[in-house]
């Protein structure tokens, strides 16, 4: 067979055209073919409907659709697994996994299996992680290959962990470089020809373009609480056929109060349908799992990749960092909560300033009164009401409030060994200080003899195993401070 074939069936057969690229590549395992094969198979795709939102049905219902889908849909049964494997345990993803593992080589189940290793890893068990990497080992060719190595550098700079092995992944690498090299490459001419084909073989409707309703985003983004603009935008998606104008009316009546138990469960099954198209480019840097949407858009997210500019960042009320990277340029208007990971104060001032934050937590091995002193001088964050600072390392010593915004309601200052929280009342302020250890070291005696402890105290508490009373006994006699012993 040549891809003369493929050619000639692309214009009206395209389905066909797609099982005999499969069928070429499996004999040769040209990566070029293997690219046009996700191509044209992402086009190909329709939106899987009336999926459960229960998740162990959906389970049940993506390993059956595994094992059965024809070619031509598979990429669309790819996505909705994707999505679901970055939400859903390993008990619940397992069974797909295996039904993948009977298909036929396919380049689409190999990078939707390195794609799911590389966004789910906080909660592959080992034994589902290694089924994954059989997959990718089944599936790949040496595009696929190349994609991987990323993913075998961040575990060999890891060092693994949870039963994941980078050994076992570089072997896997190796393995397919010797065994999947291109046996008889593609004419190069072909390829150009079908490539240029396929940008304009026939899929499915087109989605609204970013030009098209770029205006209306803009709109939404400009008046953040007012309905009237989203509500716009949803009439339009409708009549272009995009679900999501269903999605954001339905949302809108339920944050109305006017929601049924059945257009709650309708919008529950589009959401669990598209979410994927619904986040856009944004899908690539943000857990499946926590995101909510509000009124249509996404409000809130935890990011685990480079965060890039766009304008619907700017709808982000609750986000969480973590060690991401920030775009320069990328804006957070509705931004009111926010937790990240520490890089340097300097660093941490830039992403900071001119965020109007009412919650704030940082993961900091910093020495805690320069992040305090860092935080109150910016100003943006004058309306901030909650802070929290944790991490396992980093110097205590004595700490003041004095500079931090008056709005501040409550403050938790956390290491390994000691916990503190402040929580503002009338007569000032509450603070309870939590002992995990069974000793008082000196750091601790000069972070408890700071002017956070000692002015503008209402009540406080410390707490401590009872093994640790001969050493908290005194220390609480000197604070003036009600000791619970555990």
């Amino acid at each position: 067979m040549t891809l003369a074939r493929v050619e000639a069936a692309l214009p009206k057969k395209p389905d066909e055209a797609l099982e005999l690229m499969l069928e070429l590549w499996r004999k040769t395992f040209d990566p070029e073919l293997g690219k046009l094969i996700e191509r044209l198979g992402a086009q190909l795709a329709k939106p899987i409907e009336g999926l459960s939102t229960k998740k162990r049905e959906r389970a049940e219902s993506l390993a059956k659709l595994a094992a059965k889908t024809p070619p031509a849909q598979r990429s669309a049964v790819l996505d909705a697994f994707e999505i679901f494997a970055r939400e859903a345990t390993g008990a619940l993803v397992w069974p797909s996994v295996e039904a993948w593992a009977e298909v036929k080589p396919d380049p689409r189940v190999a990078r939707m299996g390195l794609r799911v290793l590389t966004t789910s890893t906080h909660q592959l068990t080992a034994k589902l992680w290694r089924r994954l990497t059989n997959c990718v080992e089944q599936h790949a060719d040496l595009g696929v290959v190349e994609e991987a190595r990323a993913y075998e550098t961040l575990l060999t700079t890891k060092g693994g962990g949870w039963g994941f092995s980078p050994e076992r992944f570089s072997n896997v690498l190796k393995k397919l470089t010797a065994k999947r090299k291109c046996s008889e490459p593609s004419d190069a001419a072909a390829i150009a020809r079908l490539s240029k084909a396929i940008g304009s073989a026939p899929s499915a409707p087109k989605k609204p373009s970013a030009v098209d309703d770029s205006a209306m985003i803009e709109a939404i983004v400009a008046a953040p609480n007012d309905d009237t603009p989203r509500l716009v935008y949803a009439d339009w998606l409708t009549e272009h056929q995009d679900p999501r104008g269903e999605f954001i009316t339905l949302q809108i009546q339920r944050a109305a109060g006017g929601a049924t138990k059945a257009s709650r469960a309708r919008e529950e099954a589009i959401l669990a349908d598209h979410r994927r198209s619904f986040l856009g480019p944004l899908a690539k840097c943000v857990e499946m799992s926590g995101l909510r949407f509000d009124r249509g858009f996404l409000a809130r997210a935890k990011f685990n990749a480079i965060i890039p500019v766009h304008p619907l960042l700017r709808l982000i009320e609750r986000a969480d960092f973590g060690v991401c990277t920030v775009t320069r340029g990328a804006k957070f208007d509705s931004l009111r909560a926010l937790t990240f990971v520490s890089n340097t104060l300097e660093h941490d001032e830039k992403l900071l300033k001119g965020l109007l934050l009412t919650e704030l937590s940082i993961h900091t091995s910093a020495e805690v009164q320069a992040t305090l002193d860092m935080i109150a001088a910016i100003p943006s964050l004058s309306g901030l009401k909650h802070l929290a600072l944790t991490g396992y390392r980093g110097q205590l010593s004595g700490v003041s409030l004095a500079k931090l915004p008056a709005t501040l309601e409550s403050l938790e200052i956390s290491r390994s060994y000691v916990e503190a929280t402040f929580k503002r009342t009338p007569a000032g302020w509450d603070i309870v200080v939590n002992f995990r250890t069974y000793t008082v070291g000196p750091q601790t005696i000069a972070f408890l003899s700071g002017d956070a402890f000692t002015k503008g105290v209402a009540q406080l508490t410390i707490e401590g195993p009872k093994l640790a009373r001969e050493a908290l006994e005194p220390l609480a006699a000197r604070l003036k401070a009600k000791l619970k012993l555990r």
